[in-house]
Parts: structure tokens; sequence; C-alpha cells
């Protein structure tokens, strides 16, 4: 047979398209499995472990989810001013999510290739000879329109493990975000209860740094006066040098909680 002789055929040409796409959606990559712990019966007998069921109670995280505006329940305006601030400026949290954006975008940039890809130019010049030139062609205009077509087909399934890749990455820095969100929110609410904490504690003992020193006082006067012995007056000093030893230390765990917030 000679090559003239060949004809187009429809039902060849769909059979070969039909087997095309049939190659290009297998892929060479196994299935993930996720693997099989046995039960260790003699431990889940056990009466001190939490079972489920007579069995391990299975984990179930949810980093991935959103955990909304939990402090809201303590209904106190500083506090929500507070962490309402630090979503919007603190640089850990930003530089979290603008990882899971690049991880988000290179999934949709690999997922773009299962399609075709289509592309277009188009080139002007003008190009002009002397007319004093041997055999001068004058000016003329010169147009070109280019367009393109092409799509790789997924032989093998690498472009569907790529894509499942980074979209388990895009959701592992999904969880991360959230995580480093969480621990910062629960870090001011911490820090500003400790704060309030302080504040009340300070407020209770400077009345009693001023009270055991009026105490200080009294006794010194009654030693002097033979109704109270030396032991006394230096065991009031005692609890008047305690009193301002933890009136010091709360004062520096407040500053510790404002350079937190």
């Amino acid at each position: 047979m000679k090559i003239r002789d060949l004809k187009f055929n429809p039902a060849h040409a769909a059979a070969l398209a039909a087997a095309a796409f049939a190659a290009a959606s297998c892929t060479m990559e196994p299935d993930y499995v996720v693997p099989e712990t046995p039960l260790n019966s003699e431990v889940a007998k056990l009466e001190s472990f939490k079972r489920e069921n007579g069995l391990w109670a299975e984990s179930r995280p949810a980093d991935d989810k959103i955990k909304g505006e939990w402090w809201s329940i303590f209904n106190d305006p500083e506090l929500d001013r507070l962490i309402r601030e630090c979503r919007e400026k603190n640089p850990d949290l930003k530089s979290a999510y603008a990882t899971f954006e690049i991880a988000r975008s290179r999934a949709r940039m690999d997922e773009a290739d299962f399609f075709p890809h289509a592309g277009a130019h188009l080139n002007y010049a003008r190009t002009g000879t002397s007319k004093n030139e041997f055999n001068s062609r004058g000016t003329f205009d010169d147009y070109r329109v280019g367009l393109g077509l092409t799509w790789d087909l997924d032989f093998f399934g690498r472009v569907q493990a790529l894509v499942e890749s980074d979209t388990a990455e895009a959701q592992a820095s999904f969880a991360a975000y959230q995580n480093v969100m969480l621990v910062l929110e629960a870090n001011i609410a911490n820090a500003y209860f400790s704060l309030l904490q302080s504040n009340s504690e300070i407020d209770l003992l400077e009345q009693t740094v001023e009270s055991r020193k009026s105490q200080v006082k009294i006794q010194e006067v009654s030693y002097k006066s033979g109704t109270a012995s030396k032991l006394e007056v230096k065991r009031t000093e005692q609890l008047y040098y305690e009193a301002v030893s933890q009136l010091a230390q709360v004062k520096g765990a407040r500053e510790a909680a404002l350079d937190s917030l």
C-alpha cells in the first residue's frame, strides 16, 4: 500500500483518541493506604487507659478547622481589641498565611496542566529603505499574527500526583496557619488575664504593706514602753519585708504581661 492510498477513517481516529485519553488517565503512582496498627489486647484491658467502647479512643485531629472568636465568651471589649490588633499586625501570622497562599497557588498552577494551553501573539513592523539605494523597495508594513494551542496529556499520572501533593501541602499550611492564630490568641488572652490578676494582687499587697508598716511602728513603740519584746518587733519587721518582696515580684509579673501584649 502506498502512502497516497491511505484515507482518513473517522472510526480509527475516534478509537485512537479514546486510547490516548485512557492512557492519560492511568497513573503509575500507588494509592496511599493508611497503615493498620494492631490493638494490644492486654493493654486495652487496663482500666487506667482511656478507652472507647472497650477499645482505644481514636484521635480526631481538627487543626484545619476555623476556631472562631472563642474569646468573645468573656465579653471583654479590651480583650477583643487586643486580639483584633494581633490578627492585623502580627508578623508570624502574616508569614503563616503567606505560606498557605503560596502552597495554594502552586496547586492551582499545577492543576492548570490538566487543560489545554492557548497562546497568541501579534507583531507589527514598519520597514523603509532609502530611495537612493539600488533596488530600493520603499517603505512597507509587516503584520504577523500567530495562534497556538497545546495540550499535554497526563500520561502515567505525573500531573495528578503533583496536584495531590500540592493540595496536601496547602492543607497542611492552612492547618499550620490556624494553629499559629490559635496559639497567638491564647497567649494574648493568658497575658491579659495575668495582667488583670496582677493588678488585683498589687492593690491588695500595697494595702498589706501599709498595714504591716503601721504594725512595725506600733511594735517599736510597745518595745520602748516595755510591753513588747525585741523578738516581736523583728517578727513584725519580717512580715513587712515579706509583703514588700511579694509586691515587687507581682509588679515584675505585671511588666512581663504588659510586654506580651
